[in-house]
């Protein structure tokens, strides 16, 4: 297969290494379909983590499709066929810190631990792609990866969503999505929750992406969800009240709507319909 490998300081270059095999009962093989660079790669490429070697296979934000999985993996939980998003950390799911779900302290799946405690005083979780002191993983900047654990970490896409894409301007939809998330942040209590979901809107003639942002804040009363796009108008003291005016004009410009549905006290769901250019189910 071929792969992204570390080579040295400022030096990574596609490889052809050898197909990732099962190793343990455990394990599960992903076929990756996407895949991305992470900020924190840039401590691997300008070489400031130590224990790095030649020929490492980067990456660690990968999804896919499994296509193999061990005799020991929970089948309930995950099974050939199933597509996942795969998460940086490696975690066993049994010992004290994953019952606690504190999955980046996972006490089991770092083998090279005794670096890591050496150099940091502590060994964290293993992590894909990230140096030989947390496991020595291969990463997921390739075709395929070997995932240990596979029936904690994955997560399973749900099934009858494809790959869903719109023509549109990345930067004026990252200011949407960053817009929505902010209000909902300043909407809620400490410790309260952003779910952001994708998926497909078949009501709508010719089919549309939907992206959800659902809080736990306070909520909007009926009388005001008629008002909230008027450019100056804000609940937030302090607020100059334009960023949901701004959301409105973009997705609008770019062939779509956006909708909300609130309660008060019972938080507040933004929904972002935009037109499909293309889909693969």
């Amino acid at each position: 297969m071929k792969a992204v490998c570390w080579m040295g300081t400022e030096k990574m270059t596609v490889e052809t290494v050898p197909d990732p095999t099962i190793l343990n009962p455990r394990d599960a093989i992903v076929r990756i379909t996407s895949t991305c660079i992470c900020g924190s790669d840039l401590h691997l490429y300008n070489g400031l983590m130590p224990t790095m070697e030649q020929g490492d296979i980067m990456g660690h934000e990968f999804m896919g499709e499994v296509v193999e999985i061990g005799g020991g993996v929970d089948r309930q939980k995950l099974k050939v066929g199933d597509r996942v998003v795969v998460p940086f950390t490696i975690a066993c799911g049994r010992c004290f810190f994953c019952q606690q779900q504190l999955w980046s302290c996972c006490d089991n799946s770092n083998p090279n631990y005794w670096i890591a405690e050496k150099m940091m005083g502590y060994s964290p979780s293993g992590l894909f792609g990230y140096t030989h002191m947390l496991g020595g993983y291969a990463g997921g900047q390739a075709q395929y990866a070997r995932v240990p654990f596979a029936d904690v970490g994955p997560i399973k896409i749900e099934n009858g969503i494809g790959r869903i894409s719109t023509h549109a301007d990345a930067n004026r939809l990252k200011q949407v999505f960053l817009n929505l998330s902010l209000n909902a942040f300043r909407a809620m209590p400490p410790g309260g929750k952003l779910g952001v979901k994708l998926g497909w809107a078949p009501q709508f003639p010719g089919g549309l992406v939907q992206i959800d942002f659902r809080d736990e804040g306070r909520g909007l009363a009926p009388e005001l969800l008629d008002r909230i796009y008027e450019p100056g108008f804000t609940t937030t003291p302090g607020s100059p009240g334009l960023g949901l005016a701004v959301c409105k004009k973009v997705i609008e410009q770019h062939g779509g709507e956006i909708r909300v549905k609130s309660k008060p006290q019972q938080g507040s769901t933004f929904s972002v319909y935009l037109p499909v250019s293309g889909a693969n189910v």
